[in-house]
């Protein structure tokens, strides 16, 4: 008879070890319950300048990710959309999947944002993990639209505006859904023309705020 101790591996790792008595007239059963090794993916959503504070009348939420099998984007798994949070983070949450290497890529931007051309590869190797379950995290940038507004000013010729200058006069814009947002041009030249840069997206209402003497 032999009394002893066996082992059980999966060919790199010693996953289980069992004592086993063994003689000519007995036999030994030995049953083995594997439990599948799974992960999950949540990808977080930020502006790249202001993080979880969205610029203009732009929207975080509402931009779709899509997890591949492949590096080149070909075999999907899932396709999943950003919510916002009750804590104000923008984020969306991946079934649960087989440990391995997958990859993530955003494949609809949000309203207002220009899309997040990376792929970002999110590897957990079988072996490295010990519990059943593990959550790997993404965060994605996305870079605000924005746009300039070119503003020239004119005067109608009058016997008492011949001589009034079209230099000096600022313009403001104010986002129609936010009127605490205001952006200030440069003053106007002599031709009259100014600038309003780097607008963020959104609908804005354009004043003259400063007359020119």
């Amino acid at each position: 008879a032999y009394n002893g101790k066996f082992y059980l591996n999966d060919g790199t790792d010693v996953i289980n070890t069992f004592n086993v008595e063994i003689s000519q007239e007995s036999s030994y059963e030995y049953s083995i319950e594997d439990v599948a090794k799974k992960m999950q993916i949540v990808i977080y959503k930020e502006d790249a300048e202001t993080g979880n504070v969205t610029q203009g009348d732009a929207h975080l939420e509402g931009a779709e990710y899509t997890i591949y099998r492949d590096e080149d984007c070909t075999d999907v798994v899932e396709t999943i959309t950003i919510a916002k949070n009750e804590d104000g983070t923008y984020s969306a949450t991946s079934g649960w999947y087989m440990v391995g290497t997958y990859y993530v890529k955003e494949t609809k931007a949000p309203e207002g944002y220009l899309i997040d051309e990376k792929v970002y590869p999110v590897v957990q190797v079988p072996s490295e993990q010990t519990e059943e379950f593990s959550t790997h995290t993404v965060v994605s940038k996305d870079e605000v639209i924005r746009n300039d507004i070119e503003i020239v000013k004119n005067i109608e010729e009058t016997d008492s505006t011949q001589k009034q200058s079209l230099a000096g006069a600022i313009f403001s814009a104010t986002l129609n859904s936010d009127t605490s947002k205001v952006y200030y041009s440069t003053e106007t030249d002599e031709n009259g023309y100014c600038i309003i840069e780097d607008l963020p997206y959104g609908t804005y209402t354009v004043r003259e705020s400063t007359i020119p003497d």
